[in-house]
């Protein structure tokens, strides 16, 4: 096992599924692409604690889709975001649609938001994604006009000398294809985004990045469940020095088949960039947001750096006050540190201080993966609380709570 600690540990995240302040309404934890139901000042509280907690264990940035909103702040709310995080040594790292996906400025009355420019330029519009139809955010631009290629060069150079980034996400899009002539002969049409796109539209806007803000990060999006076709990776050579290859694992069952098939071999033929594993696993799309999948990540990291990859990225929108993810994102933060970490040395050695020592700390996890739990569970659970110092107190009250609820729904 190689025990090298990861350079890239990152946390992706929707703005409108954040919940990093308590005692807030109009969090929409499920989907992307809907309006911000929350209260302007509640973006800049969720990331500063979120940012916060990075420094704290070691991860070194934060995704945000929906960066820029009027809803929330708009310019304003998101330098001091950037500020916070510059202070933290945490890079903010704003997710923006290239044609897509809004474009540099998600939603709001400004010059760089994508449905105002296609508005502007109803000609310069994709030919036959249909959920444009059915919702304004999926809106996308025909990526062979050049007309939008220069707007796309505008508003990544503007991004970056109105904001001190740590990086940017950049995406193509992954809810279909434009159809036009042009689109059609130059870009693969059998899945709903395009590597043709990836290599052809990228490396302009991370030159221009790069150029405005020496330093930055550019995570270019790769997409889904297809990191061990290896031999499909070389078009990927063609993105810049200093590019970050991010992976995506969207099904659990591919997860597995990465943990058994990947080897340091397969990374060793793929493009020279840096190279992370973002993971659905953990998050609101495979009904995880709230489970507890710390021995899926754990094994996820250890194999990352076993085959010499980077880093891995997973979702974050969900607070380290609810016990269930802190002991996720922990596991992600321990293991990235030592891949050599055995679960009971974990379980002992970052758990077992947090929860009044490893016998508790190992009940606790016990409790956490039960199909069934029982009333019996629920008062050994509350003698623990009784018994319980000022640092594990705040973890067994969310336990009994946790076991109250599940015996309810029983």
């Amino acid at each position: 096992m190689q025990t090298k600690s990861l350079k890239h540990r990152l946390f992706w995240t929707w703005d409108h599924s954040m919940d990093w302040t308590p005692l807030t309404q109009g969090i929409q934890e499920w989907g992307a692409s809907t309006p911000y139901h929350k209260q302007p000042g509640d973006f800049v509280r969720d990331y500063t604690n979120l940012v916060d907690f990075c420094a704290a264990h070691g991860f070194t940035g934060v995704i945000i889709y929906g960066f820029l909103r009027d809803g929330h702040g708009g310019i304003e709310a998101a330098q001091e975001v950037c500020r916070h995080g510059r202070a933290r040594n945490v890079a903010i790292i704003p997710g923006i649609g290239v044609n897509s996906y809004g474009g540099v400025y998600w939603e709001g009355k400004h010059e760089f938001s994508l449905p105002n420019w296609l508005d502007l330029h109803p000609e310069l519009e994709a030919v036959g994604p249909t959920l444009a139809r059915f919702n304004h955010y999926y809106r996308m631009a025909c990526p062979a006009k050049a007309e939008n290629r220069r707007f796309m060069l505008d508003s990544v150079r503007w991004l970056c000398e109105t904001f001190d980034l740590g990086g940017i996400n950049f995406e193509t899009g992954d809810n279909g294809l434009c159809q036009c002539a042009d689109c059609q002969k130059a870009s693969s049409q059998d899945r709903n985004w395009s590597p043709t796109d990836i290599v052809t539209l990228l490396p302009p806007l991370v030159e221009a990045a790069q150029q405005a803000r020496p330093g930055i990060l550019p995570v270019c999006e790769c997409y889904f469940d297809t990191i061990l076709d290896t031999a499909d990776h070389a078009p990927l050579r063609a993105l810049p020095e200093g590019s970050l290859l991010q992976f995506t694992n969207r099904e659990h069952e591919y997860l597995q088949r990465f943990l058994k098939e990947m080897t340091p071999e397969k990374v060793a033929a793929m493009p020279p960039h840096a190279k992370v594993l973002r993971t659905h696993v953990g998050s609101q799309w495979n009904d995880h947001r709230r489970k507890l999948v710390a021995r899926d990540l754990s094994a996820m990291v250890q194999k990352v750096a076993e085959v010499g990859m980077d880093g891995v990225t997973l979702f974050g929108e969900v607070s380290a006050t609810s016990v269930v993810n802190e002991i996720n994102y922990l596991s992600v933060a321990a293991f990235a540190d030592a891949p050599a970490l055995t679960w009971d040395g974990f379980v002992a050695q970052t758990l077992g201080p947090l929860f009044g020592g490893e016998g508790q700390a190992a009940t606790c996890i016990e409790f956490l993966e039960k199909t069934t739990v029982t009333a019996r569970d629920l008062q050994e659970a509350k003698a623990i609380l009784h018994a319980s110092d000022e640092r594990s107190y705040r973890r067994w009250l969310w336990m009994v709570e946790h076991l109250y609820q599940r015996l309810r729904r029983t």
